[in-house]
């Protein structure tokens, strides 16, 4: 949703500035000879404001009246006009009708001197704020927040962003679970450090917080705390069927009953800067698993601590995972065989087909850091393992006809 704005400026005589319009670039006694404002085209979102230089020639009146669409000064329905210095107009909370308003600045003694610029109005950001939302009836912009995730989300279209402020977003914050970030819409938080997602008590197949669907969907910078299950133990943070997404900047608290992040067909998605760990010495479960096809995936400077297994692949994947932090679990990568060798997981740890840097840091497992049980040859040079130079059976181990490429 775009909308354009048509600023006409209207100019008067002799000496002096323009209350709050910029600096005179010559003048003197006569009429106005000129006007400029700068920019001449720009982008704002609703509800934000827009500043605007405006230089005046000659004259030595410099006195203005502004409308917008015939309104002097303007009103929340069109917009504002503020004569301050600068000189600023501040779209409206919500979109207006007709698109197209005329904005005027008209001189008082001579209504024929005018400049213009033009100005597109977009509603691309969608603003949630637990604490100021208002019970989510805002419409969305900076100035009038939803108060839920949910409802951000459920306002969103293609190529929007949802922008949450500071908070702890849960049932009690009016949340509904499992959270849905469809296609080409984007969920950030301000910093995972203020924005928590609280997904107590799931339900539905999974007791899922988070399904990520479609084409090029982003989450990024959260706290996700899981809690306790439904009657479902298979409960999961983020469940992913999408092509070309991003999870980035995501802490998870608390493991999941089955895995924290799982793909279900996830070709070129991509998990970075995420940080699972956990501390409760209970090293059940996985944090990280690939149960179908997702070729062209990356996994990349994740810190995983803590589980029964960092990462689960057995379904087919060539994931490039490089500069990952793996300490602490029993099994750091588990590679399943689910069927024939040509259905076999072949993620690239370290220079194989996909280029991964390796970068790796494979610690402090009880089992093994990298376990193959496919016939594929699995690619894991440039990392470090805790014995140096990695031991076969201690740090590795092949269980199939395949085998760990390390040199």
């Amino acid at each position: 949703m775009r909308i354009r704005f048509l600023f006409v400026v209207a100019v008067i005589s002799a000496f002096g500035f323009m209350s709050g319009c910029g600096s005179d670039d010559g003048g003197g006694p006569g009429p106005v000879t000129g006007v400029t404002i700068t920019p001449g085209e720009a982008d704002v979102e609703i509800g934000h404001p827009l500043e605007l230089e405006v230089t005046v020639s000659g004259g030595d009146s410099k006195t203005l009246e502004w409308y917008v669409n015939g309104i002097l000064n303007g009103n929340s329905v069109v917009g504002t006009v503020s004569q301050g210095s600068p000189v600023t107009y501040t779209a409206p909370d919500s979109t207006p009708s007709p698109s197209t308003v005329v904005i005027e600045a008209v001189s008082v003694e001579d209504t024929t001197m005018m400049d213009s610029c033009s100005v597109d109005i977009g509603f691309t950001k969608i603003f949630v704020d637990a604490g100021q939302g208002n019970n989510d009836t805002g419409t969305g912009c900076i100035n009038l927040p939803v108060k839920t995730i949910t409802k951000g989300l459920d306002m969103a279209e293609k190529g929007m962003t949802v922008l949450v402020q500071p908070g702890v977003y849960d049932r009690a914050n009016g949340e509904l679970f499992e959270m849905a970030v469809k296609e080409s819409i984007s969920l950030v938080g301000m910093d995972w450090e203020t924005c928590i997602i609280r997904g107590h008590r799931l339900g539905g197949p999974y007791n899922k917080m988070f399904w990520i669907n479609g084409h090029n969907p982003v989450l990024r910078k959260f706290t996700l705390e899981m809690g306790e299950a439904g009657e479902d133990p298979w409960l999961v943070a983020i469940y992913i069927q999408a092509i070309d997404g991003l999870l980035d900047s995501l802490r998870f608290t608390e493991r999941g009953n089955h895995s924290l992040i799982r793909f279900v067909h996830a070709p070129g998605m991509v998990v970075q800067n995420c940080h699972m760990v956990m501390d409760d010495d209970d090293r059940q479960r996985k944090a990280f698993e690939v149960t179908n096809e997702s070729y062209g995936s990356i996994l990349r400077n994740c810190t995983i601590s803590g589980f029964n297994i960092a990462a689960s692949f057995n379904g087919l994947t060539d994931m490039l995972i490089e500069r990952c932090t793996i300490t602490g679990c029993d099994y750091g990568i588990t590679l399943c065989c689910p069927g024939s060798d040509t259905a076999n997981p072949n993620p690239d740890l370290g220079g194989g087909a996909r280029g991964s840097a390796g970068g790796n840091t494979f610690a402090g497992y009880t089992q093994y850091g990298l376990l193959n049980q496919t016939g594929n040859d699995i690619y894991a040079k440039f990392n470090t393992w805790s014995n140096d130079p990695p031991v076969d059976g201690e740090d590795y181990s092949n269980e199939s006809t395949g085998s760990i490429i390390l040199e």
